[in-house]
């Protein structure tokens, strides 16, 4: 990895592992506020509270067990000595913004006890497009983005196809190929098309447009210089047929980034980050970069594929 990029990157991926223990702490806050942790003191008579939605309770029991908050002894769920710190070199080394955007997250969890699609969480792509728009201009995807384009030095003229934009990152990376390069962003949340295509007619970017669609579902004919693809595979049904399109629109001699959270790479606490991102109707699990690579080997045994840091996948075909 290239001096320039590793400081960055490492960064990115502190922030996460942080953020780990900031939501493990939520986790523990979220069960005192419904009193469920209260019913895992020692000698305490009480049993669970009532929680309405059964399917909340047992994913929340099941992270504590997994960790090592709590444990089953016999039929009772127990809680175990735990503690919680946090160096002031972590967070010089992370990205802040990060963690209180998670916390925002976190700050909707117990609206799921009521209801799976209790209307006060505001984690759909579609209605709470607003929210994501916000979440988007976030420190840290302002990070991975600069590193993707440094990654494939973006310059004037290339032709981009940016897979799951959202609403921020096509003015970003239209400037970078501007004015005589091409952008196509994939957004599947109508929404989240229409803030940008806004936002790019209000630049007047007119080498730049939006496809609202699924990534999935489309044919894709055009060939692209580069194809981006950050924090996007753990949104949908198929990511076997998008990895496969994204591949049929890169041309030979052409370069696709791909930007995640591996749990296979990085060290994190993985049931706590998938409580908190089921929230959002759309997620479907983080996957592992092994799998990823596994999917793009078999539909091309040709690719050169390399990992830089933790987080970050580079396709050379």
């Amino acid at each position: 990895m290239q001096k320039e990029y590793h400081s960055v990157i490492n960064r990115l991926e502190n922030s996460v592992q942080i953020n780990s223990k900031n939501l493990l702490f939520n986790i523990v806050k979220l069960g005192i506020r419904l009193g469920i942790i209260q019913s895992m003191f020692k000698n305490s008579k009480m049993h669970f509270p009532p929680v309405q939605n059964g399917n909340f309770l047992k994913d929340y029991i099941n992270v504590l067990i997994d960790s090592k908050i709590a444990a089953m002894e016999g039929d009772n769920v127990v809680l175990l000595p735990f503690d919680f710190s946090f160096t002031s070199h972590e967070i010089e080394n992370s990205i802040p913004e990060y963690l209180t955007m998670y916390d925002y997250i976190a700050s909707m969890a117990h609206y799921r006890a009521i209801s799976e699609k209790h209307p006060n969480i505001l984690m759909s792509f579609g209605k709470d497009a607003d929210v994501w728009d916000i979440f988007l201009d976030n420190p840290f995807c302002r990070t991975y983005r600069k590193v993707s384009t440094d990654l494939l030095e973006l310059k004037n003229g290339d032709k981009v196809l940016d897979v799951g934009c959202g609403s921020i990152s096509p003015v970003y990376f239209s400037e970078k190929i501007s004015p005589n390069g091409f952008y196509r962003g994939i957004e599947n949340s109508g929404k989240l098309a229409t803030l940008a295509t806004k936002r790019l007619r209000r630049k007047g970017y007119d080498w730049a447009d939006i496809n609202n669609s699924s990534i999935e579902d489309l044919f894709i004919t055009t060939k692209y210089d580069v194809v981006i693809c950050t924090d996007m595979l753990n949104y949908i049904n198929s990511p076997a047929m998008a990895l496969k399109n994204m591949l049929k629109a890169l041309k030979k001699g052409g370069e696709m980034v791909i930007f995640d959270i591996f749990p296979d790479l990085m060290s994190f606490n993985l049931k706590v980050y998938e409580f908190y991102n089921h929230l959002n109707p759309s997620f479907r699990g983080l996957m592992e970069a092994n799998t990823i690579m596994d999917i793009l080997e078999k539909l091309d045994n040709t690719l050169r594929i390399e990992v830089l840091g933790k987080s970050f996948i580079v396709v050379h075909k």
